[in-house]
């Protein structure tokens, strides 16, 4: 989301405020992933939140909504994580859609520029909405995950390019179509084995890492070329 807001208004949001930034976020899970390590992480967070908030008195259990108290602390924690996503993509579009780059000119223009907009995130939905698609039994869900990641990667990458480049990002991005063919066949193929499907998501890690490296080296090969530099090294001059 980030990105798709630096691509139509030429200003890369990268905190929250003057006191939530990228470093700040990278440390926290840095942190964070420390902590897990020296837990039984599915003992801790299996505990209902009911359980959880038991230990700090009856009081603040009172007051807190039934559907909450059913939760499980991951159910919990991955909710709140959700709606600050939520939040954080909903203020992500309105800056883009009342930005001056888009909201311009007639009433009809502006509709234009933001159904333009709009449309850019048209291959992201479908990825996350594939993700959904498939059902957690049916896989390993760290399968999904990474590929799905990788996935995302090409395309923010893809992104980061083309507007620099002030080039047009085109609504579909058949990069993503070899997850999206194998979430519907996951999700509607009852003869694929749960091995069958790991399997599958295991080919696609490494063709989209395949594919992410391909695409990087193309690329900077034809910066290095139309802008006549190394990738690493400073060009020597040719002596006139």
């Amino acid at each position: 989301m980030a990105q798709w807001e630096e691509y139509h208004t030429h200003v890369l949001p990268h905190c929250a405020g003057n006191w939530l930034g990228v470093t700040e976020v990278n440390y926290s899970l840095g942190v964070l992933a420390f902590v897990n390590s020296f837990l039984d992480r599915k003992a801790f967070y299996t505990r209902s939140m009911e359980t959880v908030l038991a230990q700090y008195g009856d009081t603040i259990t009172q007051h807190v909504p039934d559907i909450i108290l059913a939760m499980e602390l991951r159910g919990f924690l991955l909710s709140i994580w959700g709606i600050m996503s939520l939040g954080l993509m909903f203020q992500s579009v309105v800056r883009v859609l009342t930005h001056p780059r888009v909201a311009t000119g007639s009433a009809k223009e502006t509709l234009t520029n933001r159904l333009k907009a709009i449309s850019k995130l048209a291959t992201p939905f479908a990825l996350c909405m594939a993700a959904f698609l498939v059902p957690p039994s049916a896989v390993r869900t760290r399968y999904i995950s990474v590929t799905l990641g990788l996935a995302f990667s090409i395309l923010t990458k893809k992104m980061i390019v083309f507007s620099m480049a002030k080039m047009a990002f085109a609504i579909v991005q058949w990069d993503a179509a070899p997850f999206l063919l194998a979430a519907v066949w996951i999700r509607f193929d009852e003869r694929l084995t749960k091995m069958g499907a790991d399997f599958l998501l295991g080919v696609l890690c490494f063709w989209y890492t395949w594919r992410l490296l391909r695409w990087a080296n193309v690329t900077i090969h034809q910066i290095c070329v139309r802008l006549d530099i190394n990738c690493f090294t400073i060009k020597k001059k040719k002596q006139v």
